[in-house]
Parts: C-alpha cells; sequence; structure tokens
C-alpha cells in the first residue's frame, strides 16, 4: 500500500514508510473503525479522514489509479444507443442520439445542422 495525504492546498504528497503508521492509526482513532476496515477502505479508492481538517485525507494511490483506469476504460467504450448507427436526413449516419440534431427537414448530425435549419 501506497499512502498519500492531503496538505492544506488541495494536493496530495507521499506519506513516507514511516509515517504510515502515524497516518493509519489516525484514521482508525478519527473514524472509530478497525485497521482492517480502514485498509479495505483504502483498497476500494476511497479518501479517508483522519481529522477534522477540511484536507485531512488519506488515500491509497494504487488503488485510485486502479480505480481512474477503470473509469477511463468505461468511459472510453460506451454503449452506443444505436449499435448499427442511424441515416439521417443529411445523409451521415450516428450512433449516440446525443449526436442528433432536429431541424425543419428532419433529423441531421450536428455538423449538418446549420445547413439544414
Amino acid at each position: 500500500m501506497k499512502l498519500q495525504r492531503q496538505i492544506a492546498n488541495g494536493n496530495w504528497v507521499e506519506v513516507s514508510r514511516d509515517n504510515q503508521e502515524y497516518f493509519l492509526s489516525k484514521c482508525v482513532t478519527f473514524l472509530s473503525l478497525s485497521l482492517e476496515e480502514v485498509c479495505r477502505k483504502l483498497h476500494l479508492g476511497k479518501p479517508l479522514s483522519y481529522d477534522s481538517d477540511w484536507y485531512a485525507n488519506l488515500r491509497d494511490v494504487e488503488a485510485v489509479n486502479a480505480l481512474q483506469q477503470q473509469q477511463e476504460a468505461k468511459r472510453r467504450s460506451p454503449d452506443r444507443d444505436y449499435p448499427t448507427g442511424r441515416r439521417l436526413s443529411c445523409g451521415h449516419t450516428v450512433y449516440f442520439s446525443a449526436h442528433i440534431m432536429s431541424t425543419s427537414s428532419g433529423p441531421s448530425c450536428m455538423d449538418c445542422y446549420d445547413r439544414m435549419s
């Protein structure tokens, strides 16, 4: 586990191996959880408070990075609204309903909207 703590300007700084036990014990005390529960929540990528200060947060960098990679992969491969595509009045094919614009002569893509409206 590689821990980071949040400092007063909102940035995250690495916690040295010597101080990891100290910050984990502060989390246990502040949140009234066991050490196992604190470690489990950190492994899920959740930042945990270790004091009442707004920026007194602790996180596991490796878990946060893994969670961000999963979210990025999900974002890059979205489910298409029209898996085979939808042919519009302008002649173009779109795969997402957000790319369809309504014009007086029928649906068009965003590129052709000005020409057709």
